[in-house]
């Protein structure tokens, strides 16, 4: 009877806070970087914000491959979620994937917009 109670133990929540954040930062930074490269995605200039023509816009093109890796980035929990057992570490995986991920893009998109450079 204990074999039994065990194999219908669900997974921890803990296992979905793992995956989320090594799958943010170990999947979601590359493969975002990488499709930009891929595809040509234009980059806002180096130049930082300051000292940068006010006329230059960043191309919707760059804004939509962030959001478009950040979706993909949820995909596993839609998946995980129609396992009853897993559900718990489906909501692990996307509170944290989604959390880093949104600060790690955040963070990238803030570096390349206004620039590196003090001011």
């Amino acid at each position: 009877m204990s074999n039994h109670a065990h194999l219908n133990r669900r997974w921890s929540v803990w296992w979905g806070l793992v995956a989320g954040a090594i799958a943010a930062v170990f999947l979601y930074m590359p493969a975002t970087l990488a499709m930009m490269d891929v595809f040509d995605v234009p980059v806002p200039s180096a130049t930082p914000h300051g000292l940068r023509d006010s006329s230059t816009e960043v191309p919707t093109s760059y804004w939509g491959s962030w959001l478009l890796l950040l979706a993909v980035l949820a995909l596993p929990a839609l998946a995980l979620a129609c396992v009853p057992r897993a559900r718990k570490a489906a909501w692990g995986y996307v509170f944290t994937a989604l959390t880093l991920g949104g600060i790690l893009c955040a963070a990238v998109i803030s570096f390349e917009y206004y620039g590196f450079a003090p001011t």
